[in-house]
């Protein structure tokens, strides 16, 4: 059972599909990393920061520079899961994200999860988040980072 008190800021709800395992029916290791992007896609969309617009308005793009995953509980076929963003840190560039992945039924934590996401300007440059993305992440439960 997972005892993280960390609120989610926004999850999916899904049931693992035979796709997403190997030939035993237990979950492939990557098939987390598209969970997280969608869930972390969708929260953006959902408070009006889409990531596919975001050069044309902003100037910026958004670009994942590293990705962390523990594995703990192994996950089956048909299982169903919640995968979860749960804060992160913000830095000057980036923001460090949180994800959790459940059982729903169970409430055991298969996997905990971060994604760093870097912003670049026009010239591929590091820059700062929008305030508006900045936002998002600090007055939702996310940590600023020092």
């Amino acid at each position: 059972m997972d005892t993280n008190p960390t609120p989610e800021l926004h999850a999916l709800d899904f049931r693992l599909s035979w796709g997403e395992c190997d030939p035993a029916g237990i979950v492939y290791f990557a098939a987390w990393l598209p969970w997280m992007e969608r869930v972390q896609t969708e929260w953006l969309y959902l408070a009006g920061e889409r990531p596919d617009t975001m050069a044309a308005r902003r100037g910026i793009t958004m670009v994942v520079r590293a990705v962390t995953c523990e594995y703990l509980v192994p996950a089956k076929v048909f299982d169903p899961l919640r995968c979860a963003l749960t804060g992160g840190q913000v830095g000057r560039t980036s923001v460090v994200q949180a994800f959790t992945i459940t059982n729903r039924d169970t409430g055991a934590v298969h996997a905990r999860s971060t994604m760093t996401v870097v912003f670049l300007d026009r010239d591929g440059r590091p820059t700062g988040p929008p305030d508006t993305m900045r936002s998002l992440w600090t007055t939702t439960g996310a940590a600023a980072a020092t």
